[in-house]
């Protein structure tokens, strides 16, 4: 009976502790969602900082992380309506604060929302007997204070306006706002997408001048998307310019707030075609121009006291991505990365307002390739950027403004991102590695000491030790055209070297993407060690064209988009089938996006070493994405035609001979469902069979209810039945 009793003990206790990985938890109850500060904010005095908690926003001591204030209490609702706080900003005298509710998505990044402004001296959430009367502007986008902090700038149907906050009075700026036609203060659907911003508005330091983008779209061809709601389906029309298209025609407006006058900025249609960025930098408005093929960049200043625009530097380059901002330094001068054609490093740069400036054109040469320009200290005369070591690892470093000396700062490898306080006496790093959630640590800027542990995910963390998931490993090999490639692996966790195991690989592959990284990648970790768990090896491999490893490597796909990339997909699956314990005759590929092109390319010209692939939401010819990404990579269609059509899966459906699984959204404004018809088209037209899946109403995350944890119980039965002996 002791025996027994001490048997059931045991039993009990390895229960507890050896826990299950069940989808259900991975993509319906997010069990091992990740915790991070929310909307933390340092203040200017940087010995204090600000969290969001729930529907509250706390004030606390930086050193001890201890609660000094509530500056806005937890409630669920605001004047008798419901309000889900999701954002907030400080005017720059941090005695008012505007918060940001209930927001609606349009696109992507895009969306409206109610904004309160509170002005108390505990900025507690007004209520009936409060000694003054709250702003409330509902229904809007990207409210934000002016520099004053006496106006309040926001989009509301495509026209700027402002709001007064001493005479309570609203100024329109624009009024010719319209769907479908102009947007003034907003961007369109293909810079949203393409240049990764929305709020296309800004204030000038002295609050005298609102400048903003005006887009006009009305020549770009509708992309017509019904949705299935009701009885009969409805339309739902937006611009979409698709490759070799019409683009919108962008002008920078600035507006005159004490003449009420507004100066369009004088800009060359040809070497300005697209403007990724404007921002003031003093008391000039700083402009970053690109021309169509996104070959060459150029900075202009322009005066808008005097109506005078200036172009001070230009670079040729390989087709640009618009990543890191641009710094203000005092004055007129910035600083921002500089990517040269032909360079195998990035530079960091300062680029004057004129040839007197003490800075004049310094440039502070890495050790390693510099991939996120993040913070700089102007006080002690820091410049603080992530680098990229040995393509895995992303740290974080640091070089003197006054000796040029570099110092890496980030204590741990894997992926690291800092956040830099405004007086530059603290920051935070926050570091994520393989099967590792974040750990979020404040430190000492003079010393480069941590001081604390914000946040160290130690429940998760714990959790996931108890599922005792296998070990994801990295890898290297060399193709046969000599390219060494990164990878990675998961082997199941009972793996015994004298077996043969099916594989499928994982990739995504777009231009400047990195999936072999050593970081925490959430729920594509968990479900690839699902698969692992059900006797799969996973693997992942990026070809070239993907990021981490320099400006050539990145830009060898230049022009002919997809080619390389599948071939190193052919070579990495080759490679993987000539170990010893990988069946080689049940290999599968799968991906999503750009990840579901390659998939599809990669079992169509690889048909002698796949077995079966999945695509989620694939491009399937170029021709149908979009102008900014596209003609990036490839130029246009009118210009090189051979490099949209031959690297094209629609031109090889013939070759189909594995299992191939198509899955897309109905509504994915992204990439349009248009892509899934023509590719299945181009199959039943070669006689091929396939499988296919569609989910209605679903954009281009596919997401939403249960739908995901249908998704990968989709993606699993077909693996299993597909590549499981």
């Amino acid at each position: 009976m002791k025996y027994l009793l001490l048997f059931l003990i045991s039993l009990v206790s390895l229960t507890i502790h050896a826990q299950s990985l069940i989808l259900e938890d991975v993509f319906l109850n997010n069990k091992y969602r990740e915790k991070r500060p929310d909307n933390l904010r340092f203040m200017n005095d940087d010995r204090f900082y600000t969290e969001q908690v729930g529907n509250a926003i706390l004030k606390k001591e930086t050193v001890s992380g201890k609660t000094v204030d509530t500056l806005v209490s937890k409630t669920d609702t605001l004047n008798g309506k419901k309000f889900e706080l999701f954002d907030y900003s400080f005017s720059a005298d941090e005695k008012q604060l505007l918060l940001a509710g209930n927001r609606k998505g349009i696109y992507r990044r895009s969306f409206t929302a109610d904004y309160v402004l509170v002005r108390s001296s505990k900025f507690v959430v007004p209520s009936s007997t409060a000694n003054y009367e709250p702003v409330t502007i509902n229904d809007v986008s990207y409210a934000t204070f002016s520099p004053d902090g006496k106006k309040i700038g926001y989009v509301k149907d495509n026209n700027l306006f402002y709001y007064d906050l001493e005479s309570r009075a609203t100024t329109q700026v624009t009024f010719d706002g319209k769907k479908n036609s102009i947007i003034n203060g907003s961007t369109d659907w293909v810079y949203e997408e393409e240049f990764e911003f929305t709020k296309a508005f800004c204030w000038s330091p002295d609050s005298r001048f609102l400048a903003f983008y005006r887009f006009d779209e009305t020549d770009v061809p509708e992309y017509n998307m019904q949705k299935w709601e009701g009885i009969y389906p409805t339309d739902y029309r937006f611009k979409y310019p698709k490759a070799g298209e019409k683009n919108a025609k962008v002008e920078i407006k600035v507006f005159d707030l004490s003449s009420k006058k507004t100066n369009t900025v004088a800009l060359d249609s040809v070497k300005a075609y697209y403007v990724p960025r404007i921002q003031f930098v003093g008391k000039h408005l700083l402009l970053r121009n690109l021309n169509r093929r996104q070959d060459l960049l150029s900075y202009q200043i322009y005066d808008p006291k005097e109506n005078q625009l200036k172009t001070f530097y230009g670079e040729k380059c390989y087709p640009v991505e618009v990543g890191s901002e641009v710094f203000s330094l005092g004055k007129s001068n910035f600083l921002t990365t500089s990517e040269k054609e032909g360079a195998d490093k990035l530079l960091l740069a300062l680029y004057p307002e004129s040839k007197t400036c003490p800075h004049c054109g310094e440039q502070y040469e890495t050790n390693f390739p510099p991939e996120e320009l993040v913070a700089v200290d102007t006080t002690h005369k820091w410049i603080y950027f992530v680098s990229s070591q040995n393509a895995t690892d992303k740290l974080v470093e640091r070089v003197s403004m006054k000796t040029k000396k570099i110092e890496l700062i980030s204590t741990a490898f894997g992926l690291n991102e800092i956040q830099v306080s405004e007086k530059g006496n603290y920051y935070i790093i926050t570091n994520t590695s393989v099967g590792n959630p974040a750990t979020v640590t404040l430190f000492d800027a003079k010393t480069k000491k941590p001081i604390r542990v914000i946040e160290d995910n130690a429940s998760l963390k714990q959790s996931l030790k108890n599922l005792n998931l296998s070990e994801q490993t990295f890898f290297q090999f060399t193709t046969s055209e000599n390219v060494q490639l990164n990878g990675w692996m998961i082997k199941p966790k009972d793996f015994d070297s004298t077996k043969k195991y099916p594989v499928i690989m994982f990739e995504y592959g777009g231009p400047g993407s990195q999936m072999v990284i050593n970081s925490w990648m959430g729920n594509y970790y968990l479900w690839h060690q699902y698969l692992a768990l059900q006797g799969f090896v996973v693997a992942c491999v990026d070809g070239r064209g993907t990021g981490g490893r320099g400006t050539a490597f990145r830009t060898s796909t230049y022009k002919h988009l997809g080619e390389q990339e599948t071939k190193d997909q052919i070579e990495a699956a080759k490679y993987l089938g000539s170990l010893s314990y990988i069946d080689k005759t049940r290999i599968g590929i799968w991906g999503w996006s750009f990840g579901g092109y390659l998939s599809t390319l990669s079992i169509l010209l690889g048909n002698e070493v796949f077995k079966a692939a999945i695509a989620v939401a694939p491009v399937t010819n170029w021709r149908f994405y979009d102008t900014i990404y596209t003609e990036r990579y490839l130029t246009t269609p009118q210009d090189n035609a051979k490099g949209y059509d031959t690297n094209s899966p629609i031109q090889y459906a013939d070759r189909l001979k594995g299992d191939y699984l198509l899955i897309h959204g109905t509504s994915d404004d992204n990439v349009h469902f248009q892509n899934a018809l023509a590719m299945q088209e181009a199959l039943i037209k070669s006689s091929k069979q396939f499988e296919t899946f569609v989910y209605p109403n679903k954009a281009h995350g596919i997401s939403g209810g249960k739908t995901r944890l249908h998704l990968y119980n989709l993606m699993l039965n077909f693996w299993t039945e597909k590549l499981k002996p």
